[in-house]
């Protein structure tokens, strides 16, 4: 697991002291994936962004990255991260017979969990 705060242009400003190498790494690379895909000033007060895609910034189905903007008089400032392991996704898990990725769980490519709209 661990946690993080970014600028406007998906760049680390801090991280957690006890998140591992392999979450800080791929949760920066995440942040910048989901703002190529949701513009800043697409996002409102309140939303969540989130994915598990191992080529999209997680290693694996097992980590989930989640997203959210932060606010200051409804303009963007900042944004909050955070990586969790989560062992049960569908599929076979995390085994030699799964054959694919895909065959482990449940695939979330970048998306908004929760997105407000105007």
């Amino acid at each position: 697991m661990s946690a993080g705060v970014y600028d406007l242009k998906g760049q680390m400003l801090a991280q957690a002291v006890t998140g591992t190498p392999g979450h800080v790494n791929t949760m920066a690379m995440a942040v910048s994936h989901f703002l190529d895909r949701f513009p800043t000033e697409s996002m409102r007060p309140g939303d969540v962004f989130v994915t598990n895609d191992p080529w999209m910034g997680t290693g694996h189905l097992f980590d989930y990255v989640m997203v959210t903007p932060a606010f200051h008089n409804d303009d963007p400032v900042a944004f909050f991260s955070s990586t969790c392991h989560v062992t049960d996704v569908g599929g076979r898990g995390f085994t030699a017979d799964a054959g694919s990725c895909l065959r482990k769980g449940c695939l979330y490519l970048t998306c908004a969990f929760d997105q407000k709209v105007i």
